[in-house]
């Protein structure tokens, strides 16, 4: 980065900072959720006409996914120690999140709700754990975990936001549709509340309310472009990059077309479409 670069950077006030970040993250996020709230798995979701075994395939190759990301990201905490160490609200931050992820809604976190919904879809722990997911869910995780590591912007991901409003449609579905109770859906409540953009009540769980993972992203983003450690470019480029839609786009197609039973298709197949 050069040094003009920096120096313009670092006149922005608080105000503005917020001011673009939200616009970067507003436009990501609209480009996001387009191909993912229409992609047919979705629709057919909300309308409770999906069959159970797509949804029981979800759970299968996703199970993981909450583990390995929440395990990967404290790597931030030794990456990035020389500036956390000067940015106590970052760091305050962060250890709450993680604190969140590992402890709420009790011992073992968010993962321990993901046992209680597969149990009420038919599937155990066991099962959940040794499934060998689907490629295309494998590589998203991979590269997800992978960019935690390396990533400037200490993980940022602003598609948090979009996973909390999906939850919210998965969470009102099953309790309509398919005879599951709001005690076992309870992990897509938990995640619509808590990747929301407000503070969330779980946090009861650490002591008190956190910030909601939606807002801490964003959070993130303007102190960094605040302080000078990304101009507005560069901020602009990790949060798009962040939003993760055709990753995921492409996870819904292995899905649908894996488990669905009017629609399946083999891995030959489903390359060539």
């Amino acid at each position: 980065m050069a040094n003009a670069e920096l120096a313009e950077t670092k006149k922005l006030s608080r105000k503005e900072c917020w001011k673009m970040v939200n616009e970067a993250c507003d436009q990501a996020l609209k480009l996001a959720k387009e191909p993912i709230f229409s992609h047919p798995f979705t629709q057919e979701l909300k309308a409770g006409t999906l069959p159970i075994e797509c949804i029981r395939g979800w759970l299968l190759n996703s199970y993981a996914w909450a583990l390995e990301i929440n395990m990967s990201a404290p790597e931030k905490y030794y990456r990035f120690n020389d500036l956390l160490s000067q940015k106590m609200d970052l760091l305050t931050m962060l250890a709450d999140k993680y604190a969140d992820e590992f402890a709420s809604p009790g011992r073992g976190g968010h993962q321990r709700t993901m046992d209680i919904l597969g149990k009420a879809l038919g599937l155990n722990p066991k099962e959940m754990q040794e499934h060998r997911q689907l490629p295309a869910m494998r590589g998203m995780l991979d590269a997800t975990v992978w960019g935690n590591e390396v990533s400037l912007g200490l993980g940022m991901s602003i598609a948090e936001e979009w996973i909390g409003a999906w939850c919210a449609i998965w969470f009102e579905s099953l309790t309509k549709y398919y005879g599951v109770s709001e005690t076992e859906a309870y992990y897509f409540r938990l995640h619509a509340e808590a990747d929301s953009l407000s503070e969330h009540e779980s946090g009861s769980a650490i002591g008190h309310e956190i910030m909601g993972h939606g807002q801490s992203h964003r959070y993130v983003a303007v102190r960094m472009l605040e302080d000078g450690l990304l101009t507005a470019e560069e901020m602009r480029q990790m949060v798009m990059r962040s939003a993760g839609a055709d990753s995921y786009v492409n996870f819904l197609d292995a899905l649908y077309y894996t488990y669905h039973p009017a629609k399946k298709l083999s891995e030959i197949e489903q390359t060539r479409r």
